[in-house]
């Protein structure tokens, strides 16, 4: 959910930690506790008051963006929200999470997936006035999994949750140039634990990737692959030659005020967004200075803002 309720999991995950079974419904989703799936049923339950009324103010704008985060994790539980919904005389709950269905099971390369998800929609209702959505979703899921075993593709099957530990990093970094949704973020969560430069290749890829949902928790994974380093290493990764890993060194390096002096030297970084994240990074940690450089600074204006910046620190020491 990248996206709340399993990314939340997957950063709260220590390195220990038992791997995360594969979901009994299908592969490609991961296994969740009861927990997590009566806290995504909650989520589809305060959204659906929301949604008709009985939710409103601040209550209402927290529950829809609950559930617009629900991602791929959340297919089970949305199909329950879906048949509780068709059962209302309301309209619109039905309808909008029939989109958010609509997005995961178009999306989906999982067989398994959507003959469950077919089987479930709308079971045990004899009578409803939203049956033609019912119908139009149990087609889409026919006619997505016929298109799939029709479709011929060199693309292998994303590992299971339970075999990415055991996994080689090229082999994690291979799979991952091809996974989508979940199984890529499962992959991703594994790379950001290892040490290699297989890994760091794909969590820049990632981290550099047009789809914005790829691109966050890339970013993130990155983070916490940056974040495990030594500060000698981490300073390497300042001056490295991929934006996306300087941009990282960047973020992760501002979590200490003793590393201001490695992001006054990013300010002369030849990447503007480089420059602009060593900016911000020091306007936080001073609380109150800002001495640039703008975005579009001349190397001279940015010189100077790094000299200020110099002195600042020297003053502070």
């Amino acid at each position: 959910m990248i996206h709340l309720l399993f990314a939340t999991v997957l950063l709260a995950a220590g390195a220990d930690e038992a791997p995360r079974k594969s979901s009994p419904i299908a592969p490609s989703l991961p296994g969740l506790t009861q927990e997590e799936e009566k806290k995504q049923e909650e989520i589809i339950d305060r959204f659906i008051l929301a949604d008709t009324g009985r939710l409103r103010g601040e209550a209402a704008a927290k529950a829809k963006k609950e559930f617009d985060k629900l991602g791929a994790e959340a297919t089970g539980a949305l199909i329950r929200g879906l048949n509780k919904a068709a059962q209302m005389s309301h309209s619109c709950p039905i309808l909008m999470i029939s989109k958010k269905l609509v997005r995961v099971l178009d999306s989906s390369t999982d067989p398994q997936l959507l003959e469950y998800a077919r089987d479930e929609i709308g079971g045990g209702i004899k009578h409803s006035a939203h049956s033609r959505v019912l119908q139009d979703l149990r087609l889409r899921c026919m006619l997505r999994k016929n298109a799939l075993a029709r479709l011929r593709t060199d693309r292998p099957e994303p590992p299971s949750f339970a075999r990415m530990p055991t996994m080689k990093d090229a082999d994690l970094a291979r799979a991952a140039t091809t996974a989508r949704g979940i199984a890529l973020r499962g992959l991703l969560r594994e790379l950001s634990r290892r040490d290699g430069s297989e890994a760091l290749k794909a969590l820049t890829r990632a981290a550099g990737s047009s789809d914005r949902n790829v691109q966050s928790y890339g970013r993130d994974m990155l983070d916490v692959h940056l974040g495990r380093m030594h500060i000698s290493s981490l300073k390497e990764k300042l001056g490295d030659d991929q934006i996306e890993v300087r941009l990282g060194a960047v973020r992760v390096a501002s979590k200490e005020a003793a590393n201001a002096p490695l992001l006054i030297e990013r300010l002369t970084d030849d990447s503007a967004a480089v420059r602009a994240e060593a900016r911000a990074a020091l306007k936080k940690l001073s609380k109150t200075e800002d001495f640039g450089p703008a975005p579009n600074a001349t190397r001279e204006e940015q010189s100077e803002a790094q000299q200020k910046w110099k002195q600042w620190w020297a003053q502070r020491r």
